[in-house]
């Protein structure tokens, strides 16, 4: 059986030392504002070049057209009304909108849009569609359908469907949008290697669920020749492979656990007010949300945003680390350990007899760089960037170091469970530079990493638009909202979109960022150096 949860510390090691290549600047350009608190009303944005709007996906209302001909003056000149609006994306004049179902065990739906926002079609998915996205070629369009269970309990006498399977839904538009087809992809033909994949760091932790059932499609990525797609399966450690041309998974990939008490791999473990990631004795799983994926002398590669996440609901995953080893110990006895991480947050499930039997860590809190090759369909880490992202905040955000988006100043408030989570990535080319955006959907604000040469990855800049003296922990009102929270700045970033200088409405580079605490969609003018 195959061994390889464990990644060895030399592909490990963070570029962080080395000459960095030129820096990169980020210049605040315009800002829109729905006028509303953590209710997820910037969220996910596509740009429509030919009409220069942005489609932003507004849970709140639906989908909000802005108008950003003059980024220094943005208005949302449209919206469409929509319960359960997740995703959207946009290639030439078609947009595609995906909205969640109406109902618990509802299937979701792609709403098809002209530039102009206008319907055009309405296509049924799978159950939770949570990110859709187009082919290159625009000839197909796919949708990460999670399948998430809102109310495991719920509907146990009545007859509905209480755990919908996560499938990943092609649409074909090859022949144009009056015949386009949908083929469901799942996962049930994976069953018969479910001990196996286990054994490679997949993680099934919750009872009783087939694994058609566990596995929660989150987000996806296309490689540029456009025949594989990459899906994320964040809860379960693993990234899911797609073959286009055969409209099959071919795979599912586990991607291990990586041991944080090595050097230059450690978290910040510890809430004393103080940034100072160090080894700890846990194995983090790498759980990660966004992915992007480019070509580099002919392989490719993909990058992923290693946030984390935690089972909950019927079955509540998340335990402190002392609660853990008092039940390894056989004990019910939860006096407080002597180490200082002994509150921090970990998986009741330990990882196999393969990984050492370890507790496990929700996220990496890093950036990692992922191999992919297409005759074994295997996917290889390269580069983690193990705890610079922690230590790089510390060094020059420390008032924002782990802070929560809801209130602050509050350094250190999430130390103890998924630090700073990486969220968001958006990938750019520049200058003949390319370029990782990432965004932090707790501590706030971007970072530029530089993937020019996959073999020197580095961190080159850095954009903070958050005031972390603003004190959201006071003066709330009967909702329990801070009256003063917009004074804050961009809370909770969430998604992003590159607009290259050659269709930018400012000849210029600009990164869109949506935050959805904030309701704020921030533009970025990008300028390297």
């Amino acid at each position: 059986m195959q061994r390889m949860l464990l990644v060895p510390i030399c592909l490990l090691a963070v570029a962080l030392s080395e000459q960095p290549p030129a820096g990169v600047r980020f210049e605040l350009v315009g800002r829109h504002g729905t006028g509303h608190f953590d209710m997820s009303t910037s969220e996910v944005p596509a740009w429509h070049a030919a009409s220069r709007r942005l489609f932003v996906v507004n849970a709140a209302e639906g989908l909000d057209i802005i108008d950003i001909a003059e980024p220094a003056a943005l208005r949302r000149i449209a919206v469409r009304r929509q319960v359960g609006a997740t995703s959207v994306a946009v290639h030439g004049d078609l947009v595609a909108w995906a909205v969640a179902g109406s109902a618990p065990g509802a299937r979701g739906l792609v709403r098809l849009l002209d530039g102009d926002g206008r319907d055009r079609a309405r296509l049924a998915v799978g159950f939770g569609p949570d990110m859709v996205t187009f082919t290159p070629d625009g000839t197909k369009l796919l949708v990460a359908c999670e399948g998430e269970c809102p109310a495991p309990s719920a509907g146990a006498s009545t007859g509905t469907l209480v755990d919908p399977h996560g499938t990943v839904a092609i649409i074909d538009l090859a022949d144009g949008i009056g015949t386009a087809t949908v083929t469901e992809l799942g996962f049930d033909a994976f069953e018969v290697q479910r001990s196996a994949l286990i054994e490679r760091g997949l993680r099934v932790v919750s009872p009783g669920r087939s694994l058609a059932e566990d596995l929660e499609p989150e987000y996806i990525a296309m490689a540029p020749d456009g025949r594989h797609a990459f899906v994320t399966l964040q809860e379960n450690n693993a990234i899911a492979v797609i073959d286009l041309e055969r409209r099959e998974v071919r795979s599912i990939e586990p991607l291990g656990f990586r041991d944080c008490s090595r050097p230059g791999m450690g978290i910040d473990a510890v809430v004393d007010g103080v940034g100072d990631p160090r080894p700890v004795p846990v194995l983090a799983m790498y759980q990660p949300d966004a992915i992007v994926a480019f070509d580099h002398d002919g392989v490719t590669w993909l990058v992923t945003a290693n946030e984390g996440e935690a089972r909950e609901g019927s079955f509540n995953e998340a335990i402190t680390w002392r609660q853990a080893m008092a039940m390894r110990n056989g004990t019910a006895s939860l006096a407080r350990e002597p180490e200082p991480w002994g509150e921090l947050l970990v998986s009741c499930v330990p990882a196999p007899a393969s990984a050492g039997g370890g507790l496990c860590a929700f996220g990496t809190r890093s950036v990692s760089l992922w191999r992919f090759d297409p005759e074994t369909s295997r996917i290889s880490l390269a580069w983690d960037s193990g705890e610079a992202i922690e230590r790089l905040i510390a060094e020059r955000t420390p008032a924002l170091f782990n802070a929560d988006h809801r209130r602050g100043p509050n350094v250190d408030a999430r130390s103890l469970s998924k630090g700073p989570e990486p969220e968001g990535l958006a990938l750019a080319t520049i200058s003949g530079r390319r370029l990782v955006f990432v965004a932090f959907e707790r501590s706030g604000g971007v970072m530029a990493l530089d993937l020019t040469d996959p073999a020197r990855p580095s961190f080159v800049g850095r954009f903070d638009s958050r005031d972390p003296l603003v004190d959201l922990s006071v003066d709330l009102d009967r909702y329990g909202i801070p009256d003063h929270w917009e004074s804050a700045g961009d809370l909770g970033p969430e998604a992003m979109t590159f607009i290259p200088s050659a269709s930018s409405p400012t000849g210029e580079d600009l990164l869109v960022v949506c935050n959805e605490v904030s309701g704020t969609t921030t533009i970025l003018r990008v300028i390297t150096e």
